[in-house]
C-alpha cells in the first residue's frame, strides 16, 4: 500500500519546510520583494496584465490583478497558459520558456467568473482547441468581445471559445444555463460539458457539445442537497467525482448523456466540499476532498481547511482512510488578504483547489 507516499508527496509540494512568514506586499517603486520559498520551490516568474477594465468598472484596484481559474494547452508545439479574470478577460500567456513568459494577448470577456478548462476536437480532419469561459449567476456582465463573437449572447452560462490560434481568440457560441457555471467540467472526449452551478437546486446541466456550434441540453442530474460546485472526470471519463458543498457524489459516466448517481459521501469533518479528485495507488483507488473551511469566510487561521481521503475501490461504499493539513503559517501584519475594507480585513486561509500528477505521484 503507498497511500502514506502519496500523502508525504503532497506534504513535500504543501508545506515541507517551516512556513515563512511572507512580507507585506509592496509597489514597484518600493524596489523587488524578497524572495521567499520552501527548499524544493523556487520563484520563475510573475506576469501582469492591464487591469483598467476591472479597475474601471468596478473601482477595484487591490485584487484587480487576481486571477479565478488558469488552465494549460501545447498548440503547434508551443506552451500556453490560459488565465481566467474577474472582468479582466481571458489572458493568453506563452509559457513555453517559462522563465520568460509572455503575454500574447487578451480577449475582452467582461463577466465573472472566467473559470477556464481547455480541451481539443478533431473537427473535418484538423485538431481544433477550445476553451469554456464561465459566467456565474449573482453578478452583472458588461457587453465585450466575447459577446459580440457569440452572435450577442449575454447572461448566465458558458462562452465556448476557439483557441486553435491563440494569438486570436474567439468564441463560437455560448451555452445559457439560468442558475449561471460557477465551474464546468467538459468530459474526456470533448463532446459533453457537465455545469456546476454551485446553487441549491438547478442539478447538473448536461450539455451536448456534439455540435459545437450549436450545443444543447441532453439532461439535467438532480443531486440530493446541494448542487455541484466542481466536477472531476476520471482519465477514461467512465466516472465523475461532483464535490457539492454539503457532499460529494459518485457518478456513472460510462453513457455521458445519461449519467446516474452510484453513492455520495458525507463527512461531519468537512465543511464545505469544494473539489474531490481520483488517484490510483497500486491497485487500489482513492477520492482526494478538499475543505474551502466554511467557504473561506475569515477563520483568523492558517491553514484552515484540508484533504481528506476516501478509498473508493469499491464505490459503492466508501471509507475514509485519512486526512492532511498544511503546517500553520503567519500572515505577515499589513498583508491584503480576507475579508472587508482596509486595516479591518480578516484573515483568510483555506484548501481551495489542487491538481493531482498521478505518473509522478504528486499533487
Amino acid at each position: 500500500m503507498r497511500l502514506p507516499a502519496l500523502l508525504v508527496s503532497a506534504a513535500l509540494l504543501v508545506g515541507a519546510a517551516p512556513a515563512p512568514v511572507i512580507p507585506a506586499a509592496s509597489s514597484e517603486a518600493d524596489g523587488p520583494v524578497e524572495e521567499f520559498h520552501s527548499d524544493n520551490m523556487r520563484f520563475v516568474a510573475n506576469v501582469r496584465w492591464e487591469d483598467r477594465l476591472r479597475a474601471t468598472i468596478d473601482g477595484r484596484t487591490i485584487d484587480s490583478q487576481g486571477g479565478t481559474d488558469v488552465e494549460f494547452a501545447t498548440i503547434d508545439g508551443r506552451d500556453y497558459a490560459f488565465a481566467g479574470t474577474y472582468r479582466n478577460g481571458l489572458q493568453v500567456i506563452d509559457i513555453t520558456d517559462p522563465e520568460s513568459p509572455v503575454l500574447v494577448t487578451t480577449y475582452d470577456c467582461q463577466i465573472l467568473q472566467g473559470d477556464t478548462q481547455t480541451f481539443s476536437r478533431v473537427v473535418d480532419g484538423e485538431t481544433r482547441w477550445y476553451l469554456t469561459y464561465t459566467a456565474d449567476d449573482g453578478y452583472t456582465h458588461k457587453p465585450s468581445k466575447c459577446m459580440l463573437d457569440a452572435g450577442g449572447a449575454l447572461g448566465n452560462g458558458t462562452y465556448l471559445i476557439d483557441i486553435t490560434d491563440p494569438a486570436a481568440p474567439v468564441a463560437v457560441d455560448f451555452v445559457k444555463i439560468a442558475g449561471g457555471s460557477h465551474n464546468q467540467t467538459v468530459h474526456p472526449s470533448g463532446k459533453w460539458l457537465y455545469n456546476s452551478s454551485s446553487d441549491g437546486s438547478n442539478g447538473v446541466a448536461v450539455i451536448d457539445l456534439r455540435d459545437i456550434e450549436a450545443p444543447v441540453l441532453a439532461t439535467t442530474l438532480v443531486l440530493p442537497g446541494h448542487d455541484a460546485h466542481d466536477i472531476t472526470f476520471n482519465a477514461d471519463g467512465t466516472r465523475a467525482y461532483a464535490a457539492s458543498v454539503e457532499h460529494t457524489t459518485i457518478i456513472d459516466t460510462s453513457d455521458p448523456g445519461k449519467p446516474r448517481i452510484v453513492s455520495r459521501i458525507e463527512d461531519d469533518a468537512i465543511t464545505l466540499h469544494h473539489q474531490s479528485d481520483p488517484i490510483r495507488v497500486g491497485e487500489r483507488d482513492f477520492l482526494i476532498i478538499n475543505d474551502e473551511l466554511l467557504g473561506a469566510s475569515g477563520n483568523e487561521f492558517c491553514p484552515g481547511g484540508g484533504l481528506h481521503v476516501y478509498d473508493i475501490t469499491d464505490e459503492t461504499n466508501p471509507t475514509k482512510v485519512g486526512a492532511f493539513f498544511s503546517p500553520e503559517v503567519t500572515v505577515a501584519e499589513g498583508a491584503r488578504t480576507g475579508l472587508g475594507a482596509g486595516n479591518n480585513r480578516v484573515i483568510t486561509c483555506t484548501s481551495h483547489v489542487f491538481r493531482i500528477y498521478e505518473e509522478q505521484q504528486v499533487m
